[in-house]
């Protein structure tokens, strides 16, 4: 058996290194880094990275190709898995699961790559990513959590029904016995799981089913588990996010307990002080339009002032259509144009510049309350990642605290 690695992120080098442990045969291929020559015909197994797109000439007579979460899977079947998957949410969720439940990993597309816990013999914590779950064979998890589906990614996955296909790649494999926690609000995923095969447990922010709210109080199966007075996350769709948790701790195990000593995730509506008489809130990991009318729902009762843009993505700006507490908005990156265009139309005092510092330089601050900084956008026009994206805010912030 020989396996070409395409592409050398984190993911495939944690693979390499795993490859070298076990004396297993492989080759190595990267458009930037490492462009060995290679024959595709004598390759048994291409396992692609997640950001290598489909239409890359060695896959196009690939005998076989999947994901490190595949391979994974295949030498880890001891492990128990818990993978959590869906449009948003997919940290916050596992990094609060994290926090509830003692000694066990956490990897995948929260930033540390599966391989390097081949020699752990601790459960396993997965957030799993569209491009991840494109291309499993035989991966399946105990517990499969489904937060929410929303067109996005469509620049890689082209069409909305390949999206969805990836995402319910998760439950695919689904046995009778294995866990399918679903956001029941979600309509379209709601019908979708039925399909599959598992325990189903919903949950709901609006209905009395599954694990759900009653005024103040969480509740599953007639009994109150926890109370939203516990939950420190900011916006209504954080619920969603603690609910689903919830599910995983009733079902697997965990402590409830520590649920308000959870103050969320770094640059997901992360407070960082005050700019003048502004709140200011970091919202770096809004990669979609969904993100960011999440994060501008979750201050619709006071008055904000708009940061946002990045690279130009297939989205709906409709979803925007009833917002109605922005104050101003600052456009920066490649679709500033697009945001300025939608957003001015809306009587929003719109304005574009290039930078992020440019921004700074030229923010209003008077008549507001809050200061957002969501972007709604992929990173990769000007930045590599939405971290580096969201600590260059808090660097630029600093300067005019």
């Amino acid at each position: 058996m020989k396996y070409l690695l395409l592409g050398m992120g984190k993911s495939n080098h944690s693979v390499a290194r795993y490859f070298l442990s076990q004396g297993i045969d492989f080759v190595i291929y990267d458009d930037v880094s490492n462009k060995n020559p290679i024959n595709i015909d004598e390759i048994d197994v291409v396992i692609k990275s997640p950001g290598v797109r489909n239409e890359h000439f060695l896959l196009k007579k690939a005998k076989k190709i999947i994901c490190d979460l595949e391979l994974f899977y295949r030498v880890n079947k001891n492990k128990t898995f818990i993978t959590i998957t869906g449009s948003n949410g997919k940290t916050t969720t596992v990094t609060l699961l994290k926090h509830l439940i003692d000694d066990i990993d956490l990897g995948g597309n929260v930033g540390v790559p599966l391989f390097d816990f081949t020699e752990s013999d601790k459960d396993i914590l997965i957030e799993a990513s569209s491009f991840m779950l494109e291309h499993v064979d035989r991966f399946k998890s105990k517990y499969n959590v489904i937060l929410n589906l929303y067109n996005t990614h469509l620049e890689y996955h082209k069409t909305y029904r390949n999206y969805l296909r990836s995402k319910l790649n998760l439950i695919k494999n689904s046995s009778a016995d294995d866990f399918i926690i679903y956001n029941y609000d979600d309509k379209l995923l709601r019908r979708l799981v039925n399909i599959y095969e598992g325990i189903k447990i919903p949950f709901s922010r609006e209905e009395k089913v599954g694990i759900h709210l009653e005024k103040n109080d969480i509740v599953y199966q007639g009994k109150k588990i926890a109370s939203i007075k516990d939950i420190s996350l900011i916006g209504k769709h954080n619920i969603e996010n603690v609910l689903a948790a919830i599910a995983i701790i009733l079902y697997y195990r965990g402590n409830i307990g520590k649920l308000s000593q959870f103050i969320g995730v770094e640059f997901r509506l992360e407070y960082c002080g005050k700019l003048g008489d502004l709140d200011v809130y970091n919202d770096s990991k809004s990669t979609n339009f969904k993100a960011l009318y999440n994060a501008l729902l979750s201050f619709n009762d006071t008055e904000v002032i708009l940061i946002a843009g990045g690279k130009s993505q297939n989205c709906n700006f409709q979803i925007f259509n009833n917002l109605r507490t922005i104050k101003r908005c600052y456009f920066y990156g490649e679709n500033r144009l697009e945001m300025h265009n939608f957003f001015s139309k809306k009587a929003y005092a719109s304005y574009t510049y290039e930078t992020l510092d440019e921004v700074f330089a030229n923010l209003n601050t008077k008549d507001a309350k809050i200061l957002l900084f969501s972007p709604g956008s992929l990173s990769f026009d000007q930045f590599s990642s939405y971290e580096e994206r969201g600590k260059y805010f808090n660097k630029i912030l600093s300067r005019y605290q």
